[in-house]
């Protein structure tokens, strides 16, 4: 009988185990990476309202300067181009 007990709870120890595993790596594959961005913050050239760049009290300058550049690309990526008419000469 103790022998039954020891090996339900490895079972389920082991199950419980492969069970987080399993709900970790889905949950990171489901992260975009690099290679989308920035299409999770711009969507068809505008802005997807969910940015939000912040900066500690106490951040060093790298860091700011780094959260400045983050800023001004995602703001280039916001906008949509179009041929100028004046700019043709007719």
């Amino acid at each position: 009988m103790q022998r039954l007990k020891r090996a339900v709870k490895r079972i389920a120890a082991i199950g419980t185990g492969v069970a987080m595993l399993g709900a970790t790596m889905t949950g990171a594959l489901a992260q975009p990476d690099l290679a989308d961005y920035p299409s999770p913050f711009i969507v068809d050239g505008k802005d997807s309202g969910n940015i939000a760049i912040v900066v500690g009290a106490d951040a060093r300058s790298a860091d700011t300067i780094g959260a400045l550049d983050l800023a001004k690309q995602l703001q280039f990526d916001s906008k949509v181009c179009a041929p100028d008419s004046a700019a043709s000469g007719s």
